[in-house]
């Protein structure tokens, strides 16, 4: 199990670091951070930090719409859940803190286990419904961005298949449960799957649907137009088409398995991303820093609090190896 662990700490670490080789290379170092050290308006960054907060606050908004058919607790106890889980997905590798919100979320909520991962896929699902919203708004414009389609191609298949899935789940819980108490599926397989259907049970209305889809547009879409402002403090005057695709490639390079913060593999999908524009590293390096420490500070700044107040263990998770399993 130690080896395990430190083969990921190194696959990791390996990768992070390559990252900031590629985002790094061929840039002066001291002009990057002298770019950085006189940035215009700085006291406009911390603006993010709230950025942030209603961004948590929204996500928070669009959970509960998910569990309210399996669980009466509300949004109140789901807030400094999502606040917690952000912060630790940041503050530690392998994204623990999806796991933690699953664990977290199943205690506060009072629903099994399973319940609780299916409404957070099913909550999850929805930023890559989100997302691919953002990609096909830059295809549609600029098709001539995309060299790998492949890639492309395999999340939208991932995306929508994700979906109708779910959603076959939700209008159709008597074929899946069918399905599911077949002799050869092993008991406990069979009940933990029965209430992953419960957990979706939240998209059988069309109109939870559609707000938890117009919620996720609505922060993608305000955080595309708040890192579109903060690029003119650094004289890249991006438009909104552009930090669209820049945003995309951070979707993309957060993929990657990385060290905590996602440090490196960040940095290197988006200057790649900005490079495809035609955009210098020496220009957009300093930016794409910046507002990932902002991001990272901001998510620290909340999630901290909300972990101390809400009483939320890191401790508690070694209960939950059987989700990690």
């Amino acid at each position: 199990m130690r080896f395990k662990t430190t083969m990921k700490w190194v696959v990791t670490l390996s990768l992070s670091f390559l990252g900031l080789w590629f985002a790094f290379r061929g840039v002066d170092t001291r002009t990057v951070f002298l770019s950085i050290k006189n940035v215009r308006l700085p006291w406009v960054l911390m603006f993010l930090p709230l950025c942030t907060m209603i961004e948590y606050l929204m996500r928070a908004w669009r959970w509960a719409i998910f569990f309210k058919p399996v669980s009466d607790k509300g949004m109140k106890p789901l807030i400094p859940i999502t606040i917690a889980g952000f912060f630790l997905n940041n503050a530690l590798p392998f994204r623990i803190g999806e796991v933690a919100r699953i664990w977290w979320s199943h205690q506060a909520m009072e629903t099994p286990v399973s319940t609780a991962t299916a409404v957070t896929a099913v909550d999850r699902l929805f930023d890559m419904m989100a997302i691919l919203t953002i990609v096909v708004f830059v295809f549609c414009q600029r098709p001539d961005l995309f060299i790998y389609p492949r890639a492309i191609l395999g999340f939208v298949c991932a995306t929508v298949g994700g979906f109708l899935f779910l959603l076959w789940l939700a209008h159709f819980p008597g074929a899946a449960s069918k399905i599911l108490s077949h002799r050869r599926i092993p008991a406990k397989i069979s009940e933990f799957l029965h209430n992953f259907i419960e957990g979706s049970i939240a998209l059988r209305k069309w109109s939870n649907a559609l707000l938890a889809y117009l919620i996720s547009v609505a922060f993608w879409g305000g955080n595309i137009y708040a890192s579109m402002l903060i690029s003119r403090l650094f004289g890249l005057d991006l438009t909104y088409l552009q930090t669209c695709w820049m945003v995309v490639g951070f979707c993309f390079g957060t993929l990657i398995p990385s060290s905590p913060g996602f440090v490196g593999t960040l940095e290197a999908a988006g200057v790649a991303a900005l490079g495809l524009l035609s955009i210098d590293k020496s220009l957009s390096l300093p930016y794409i820093i910046t507002i990932h420490f902002v991001q990272i500070l901001g998510s620290a700044l909340w999630g901290v609090p909300a972990m101390f107040l809400a009483g939320l263990s890191v401790k508690s998770l070694q209960k939950q190896k059987t989700l990690q399993a």
